[in-house]
Order: structure tokens, then C-alpha cells, then sequence
């Protein structure tokens, strides 16, 4: 093989390459970049974040965002598009991690509005009354470290569930069980510290 070949065979090369024809107009062009790495992306992403939805969401914005880039000349190592790529996508995760911690501690809480049959479950009630130092030390009072990982992850962390019963173990039916007694011995806690209904210390 020459060396002309061994530079066309090469990975770096072909990036290059992809890189010219896009610059140029080409729109299949485009269409290969995106097929080439979706697929890397995908399991890159769900890897990073746990949760499909969010991976998803983000490996289209990476691919746009580098396709934008690319058509504006400002990737300046076309060899090195498959590194962009994957930086791109990790700096998408950061900012998207980081903006969800800024969000208002109320707005966190939605998806924890309904933890037990019709009413507002105590997990939520607690951390909108209390701050979240305070709410750490609550969960953090639970006996059970299992309790604490599951609700931590599940209602205040808002992770996948499939994730979460992947990376315990457990089948969703058991999660659900897992899930049902940890809010139970959460109440009974709550209770215990004085926390009623209302999320407040003895108020009616």
C-alpha cells in the first residue's frame, strides 16, 4: 500500500476528508456524518447520563452543533473530528448538569408530586419546607443505605429507572416494592422528627 493509500485508509483521513465535502456543500455528506456517529454517541451519552430521553435529546444537539461548526470552517483539526464530536457531546452534559442544579428547588420537586396514593407524597412535602442540607440529613437519618439510594436517586436526583434497576439489580416490579417500603419508613420518620402532613413541625 502506498503511502497516499495509508493516509486515505486512515481514520484521521477520512474525518478530513468528510470535513472538505461539507464545507463544499455536499449534503450527503451531512447525512454520513451523522450516521457515522450516532451510534458512538448513543452509547457515549447513555453511559454519561443514565437516563435514554436526556442522552437522545442530547446526541441531536451535539450533531447539530458539529455540523454547524463544520459549515463555518471552525473545526481546526479536521483530522481530529471524531474527538470534536465526543467533546462536543461531553460539554452539552456539563452545561445541561449544571443548569439543572440551578433550577429552583420547587421546580425540582414535580416529579415527586405524587409519591403516595392522591396527595402530595412526604419525601416532596419535606424538601419544599426544608432546605437541602436539611433534606440530606433527613434521608441520610434513614437506617436502611438502600432506602436512602433508592429515593435519593429516584425523587430528588429524578435518574432513569431503568437505570437505576440496572445498576441494582432489581426488576422495575421490584424497584416499585423497593420503592413502596422506603416511603414508608420515610413517613414513620418523619413523623418521628415532628414533620407533619404539611411539611412544617407541628403545625395543623
Amino acid at each position: 500500500m502506498s503511502g497516499d493509500d495509508r493516509r486515505a485508509a486512515s481514520p484521521g483521513a477520512a474525518d478530513a476528508e468528510l470535513v472538505r465535502r461539507i464545507r463544499a456543500g455536499d449534503r450527503r455528506a451531512e447525512t454520513e456524518l451523522v450516521e457515522r456517529f450516532s451510534q458512538g454517541l448513543d452509547f457515549y451519552l447513555l453511559r454519561l447520563t443514565g437516563n435514554r430521553a436526556r442522552s437522545e435529546d442530547l446526541r441531536q444537539d451535539t450533531l447539530r452543533i458539529v455540523l454547524e461548526k463544520v459549515r463555518k470552517g471552525e473545526v481546526r483539526q479536521p483530522e481530529r473530528l471524531a474527538g470534536f464530536v465526543r467533546s462536543t457531546a461531553r460539554n452539552l452534559e456539563v452545561a445541561s448538569y449544571r443548569k439543572r442544579a440551578r433550577r429552583p428547588q420547587r421546580e425540582r420537586l414535580s416529579a415527586v408530586e405524587n409519591l403516595t396514593d392522591g396527595e402530595r407524597g412526604p419525601l416532596a412535602r419535606a424538601l419544599a419546607a426544608e432546605d437541602r442540607r436539611v433534606a440530606r440529613r433527613l434521608l441520610g437519618a434513614l437506617p436502611s443505605p438502600r432506602d436512602r439510594q433508592v429515593l435519593f436517586r429516584v425523587y430528588v436526583a429524578e435518574e432513569d429507572r431503568d437505570a437505576v434497576c440496572a445498576s441494582l439489580g432489581l426488576s422495575p416490579a421490584q424497584l416499585n416494592l423497593v420503592l413502596f417500603r422506603a416511603r414508608q419508613r420515610f413517613k414513620a420518620l418523619l413523623r418521628e422528627r415532628g414533620i407533619n402532613g404539611r411539611g412544617a413541625r407541628g403545625e395543623r
